[in-house]
């Protein structure tokens, strides 16, 4: 079986099983070395990837958009990516990330919520649509997928059918891209339960793509066999964390096992997107072994209480993540499988 997957494109996205669209699928840059960049959501804590990939950029004095032929994303996964793509420096995603995360995440609303009533969710997504035009400018988040020439693949999920909804630029399936704005995309992706309410497009209604992929490393390489066309052999797979634990989100206690104490400590959704991670990881190194790449620092235990939840955007939060992301860079700076992805 392995060998029928490197070879044939089309075993991967039976082996994956998911129905996509044929593309025409763009020159790589490399065709022996096809580079995708994965992103995984995490609310706040996509500050570390950002901060993560300011080193990058500064380092090597290049555009993330350049050195990579698809890019990837859930939830604050999906606006890093949308970013890059439109080639907004890292630096500047950063600062608009702490600008605004404060905003989106007002601890207050949760409090007033959590006294008023089960039926809102707790966050303005006015709010995080505000973020989201401040960091790609206005005419980026109006522009539709069709007209975005940059491979791309924004995560979301169908809650009405239960199915996985990818939103995709023209760059990813040509003529069979999804009829929605950037902004529709990015908002679906980061509608995540408990948090933002769900969003409408196209008659759908769409939730945060991390209950089904929160890490879409396996969905990128199924949308660039299946989708492109792109040989297994030929893929090498870069993904981004949000400083979660290697194991999972384990919990200081198990606490009650009522659903309202699970609901009001996000613990039910904040498992199920930690387990999904895992998943994916051991899922893609089986596919492409030493053809994968993971940056991903857990906090030590002195760090974790900051960043313990996707909706703390509190200064020692903030600080935890930018010293996380600065020790993750000294930690993969000089290593050649992760540097080879930024050479030409």
């Amino acid at each position: 079986m392995t060998n029928n997957l490197e070879e044939d494109p089309q075993a991967v996205v039976s082996a994956i099983d998911l129905d996509l669209p044929r593309g025409k699928a763009p020159k790589p840059r490399k065709p022996k070395r096809i580079q995708v960049l994965a992103l995984s959501g995490g609310g706040y804590r996509g500050l570390y990837g950002a901060t993560f990939f300011e080193h990058v950029e500064k380092h090597f004095g290049c555009s993330l958009s350049s050195k990579f032929d698809l890019i990837a994303g859930t939830s604050i996964g999906a606006l890093l990516g949308v970013s890059l793509a439109f080639e907004i420096p890292a630096s500047i995603i950063a600062r608009k990330i702490i600008k605004h995360g404060p905003k989106i995440f007002d601890r207050r609303r949760m409090i007033t919520w959590t006294k008023k009533t089960f039926f809102t969710a707790p966050y303005s997504p006015k709010i995080l649509e505000d973020a989201i035009v401040d960091t790609i400018g206005r005419s980026n988040a109006q522009l539709s997928l069709k007209a975005v020439a940059k491979p791309l693949a924004v995560v979301a999920v169908n809650y009405t059918t239960g199915a996985p909804y990818i939103f995709r630029s023209k760059g990813l399936a040509g003529a069979a891209a999804t009829d929605a704005t950037v902004l529709e995309a990015v908002l679906s992706s980061a509608a995540a339960p408990t948090y933002f309410p769900p969003q409408k497009v196209n008659d759908q209604t769409l939730i945060d793509g991390g209950v089904i992929a929160n890490a879409p490393e396996v969905l990128a390489v199924s949308e660039a066999c299946g989708t492109l066309g792109w040989p297994l052999r030929n893929l090498y797979v870069l993904g981004m964390g949000t400083a979660s634990r290697s194991k999972g989100a384990a919990l200081d206690t198990p606490g009650s096992p009522s659903a309202i104490s699970w609901i009001l400590r996000r613990e039910l959704f904040q498992s199920t997107l930690s387990a999904q991670e895992v998943l994916a990881e051991a899922q893609c190194r089986t596919l492409l072994k030493d053809r994968y790449y993971r940056v991903n620092r857990e906090p030590s235990e002195a760090q974790a209480y900051s960043v313990r939840e996707f909706d703390l955007a509190t200064k020692e939060a903030t600080k935890t993540l930018q010293s996380l992301a600065k020790d993750s860079w000294e930690e993969h700076r000089l290593r050649q499988s992760f540097r080879t992805y930024f050479l030409d």
